[in-house]
């Protein structure tokens, strides 16, 4: 009967030869596809474990850069773990030290963290001491948080101090003391980005820029976009760096008052920014 379909042996070959041939090709392109498929996984970002890699920090100085009386900090941020991969919390989880603005005596710290059984982790800025300031909320961005740019701003006048998270108000304190007066001298003290622990700080930044006005909402990163440097700004750094950084080399601010730049530890490394290059705080390649 089969030979019967077939018709004759020469038939019978060319058949067998489609079929053979049909079905190299088909395996071919299954492979290409699943290569493809494996590939565009491979080039998807992947979260980082706290304990994967050791994080690093970035310093400038404070002298002629930080004024409490008046002023704002503000940059973008983008996770390089993913939040949800350790909530519910399960007792208070600090996951990323941002920055730190001191004095001697007083000064205020950014963090993401959640709270003990929280479903949900936020940004929070402690004030401190406590009993001259008032800590307080930032903010929980919107879902996803892994591997989306996020536009941080603080600004400050007198008592009043104002939280921005993507460009919109989130929060609104008025503290018992100037902050200038209670911080104390920023002359001994860094602006410090990062965690002192090399550990909560898998982040990478882009855009920092610290100026000694309260700028207005409409004047923050998230509405303007890249920014460029005006009469107000003392650091504005686009981290447009070429270099391995080593703790001793600085980066190339376009704006800065008092020194050459800010240096990054040796776990930072130059990627790709929101605009342009931005500093991650960890080396990936070093991956556990």
């Amino acid at each position: 009967m089969l030979r019967e379909r077939l018709g004759t042996p020469d038939m019978s070959r060319r058949y067998f030869s489609v079929l053979v041939l049909g079905c190299l090709l088909g395996a071919g392109l299954g492979t290409a596809g699943m290569s493809a498929a494996a590939a565009q996984a491979d080039a998807e970002p992947k979260s980082i474990r706290f304990a994967d890699v050791a994080t690093g920090t970035l310093t400038y100085p404070a002298l002629d850069h930080l004024d409490f009386r008046e002023g704002t900090f503000e940059c973008w941020v983008k996770f390089a773990f993913d939040p949800n991969e350790y909530l519910p919390a399960k007792g208070y989880t600090g996951m990323l030290f941002l920055v730190r603005l001191d004095g001697d005596r007083g000064g205020l710290g950014i963090y993401y963290y959640a709270q003990d059984g929280a479903k949900e982790a936020g940004w929070s800025c402690r004030v401190g001491p406590d009993s001259k300031f008032h800590s307080f909320g930032i903010g929980t961005p919107k879902q996803p948080t892994f591997g989306v740019w996020q536009h941080l701003a603080l600004v400050w006048k007198g008592r009043e101090m104002m939280a921005y998270l993507d460009g919109k108000e989130s929060e609104k304190v008025i503290h018992n003391e100037f902050p200038h007066q209670g911080f104390g001298d920023v002359r001994s003290k860094p602006i410090f980005f990062g965690c002192q622990y090399n550990r909560y700080a898998l982040m990478t930044i882009d855009d920092l820029r610290v100026s000694n006005v309260a700028r207005k909402p409409e004047e923050l990163g998230a509405a303007v976009g890249e920014l460029k440097a005006d009469a107000f700004t003392t650091i504005l750094d686009p981290f447009e760096g070429d270099f391995m950084p080593d703790g001793k080399a600085p980066t190339k601010p376009t704006v800065m008052l008092n020194g050459p730049g800010g240096l990054p530890s040796a776990q930072c490394r130059f990627v790709t920014g929101k605009f342009g290059k931005g500093l991650a705080f960890f080396n990936e390649e070093e991956k556990k």
